[in-house]
């Protein structure tokens, strides 16, 4: 089942570093579904789609955390991870209801 991951990090800053890191070490995902990052009131904002909840901790595991270490000064971020009810646009989910039912 698809998860919606969101990242709180302190800063922006933060998110720079680590992205730079990533890109340094070729860094890439074929399992990522969507990624979108934004400052907020409270720091700085990155919400992910992936596949599973096993696809985001080998992700993690394997390449994002080594990025994380190597970037002085980044603290361990706030996670939440969701099982996702859509992935997509809703008026997908409204079309289906409305086709007719087999009988």
């Amino acid at each position: 089942m698809a998860v919606m991951v969101m990242v709180k990090l302190r800063s922006q800053s933060e998110y720079d570093a680590v992205a730079r890191e990533l890109v340094r070490r070729g860094v890439t995902s074929t399992a990522l579904l969507s990624h979108v990052s934004a400052a907020t009131d409270e720091g700085f904002l990155v919400v992910d789609i992936w596949p599973s909840r096993q696809a985001w901790e080998q992700f993690v595991s394997s390449k994002l955390e080594p990025c994380m270490k190597a970037v002085p000064g980044i603290a361990r971020p706030e996670v939440r991870i969701f099982e996702a009810y859509n992935v997509g646009w809703p008026g997908r989910m409204a079309e289906a209801e409305e086709q007719p039912q087999a009988h």
